[in-house]
């Protein structure tokens, strides 16, 4: 039995990234909120590479800087667009543009 092909529309799609993205940053918040120490002062950076402290660079920014890469990619390989571009170079150094405007944002949030 064959389904009718329906056509996705540049707004269904946004409403579904905007749910997607706004159910994943209520997960992950939440769960960094109850994992955080709320007496301790968390530092941007240490100024030694052997330091076992925890700072943002080491882990907010790591995270936001690897999801956004993974979930870019995943983005482009699951949308099924009929002229869509080669993966490299164009997809992948938007990939890149995605990583690091979010270590931005995550750094300027944590200063």
């Amino acid at each position: 039995m064959q389904t009718p092909a329906t056509s996705v529309t540049r707004s269904a799609i946004a409403k579904g990234a905007l749910i997607n993205g706004t159910i994943n940053a209520t997960i992950n918040g939440t769960t960094s909120w109850f994992k955080m120490d709320k007496e301790q002062m968390y530092l941007i950076s240490s100024d030694a590479i052997s330091s076992q402290e925890s700072t943002v660079l080491s882990g907010a920014v790591t995270l936001a800087v690897s999801l956004a890469f993974i979930l870019s990619s995943i983005a482009y390989f699951t949308s099924k667009t009929k002229d869509k571009p080669p993966y490299f170079p164009k997809v992948f150094i938007l990939c890149l543009k995605h990583s690091v405007y979010a270590f931005g944002l995550v750094t300027i949030a944590a200063l």
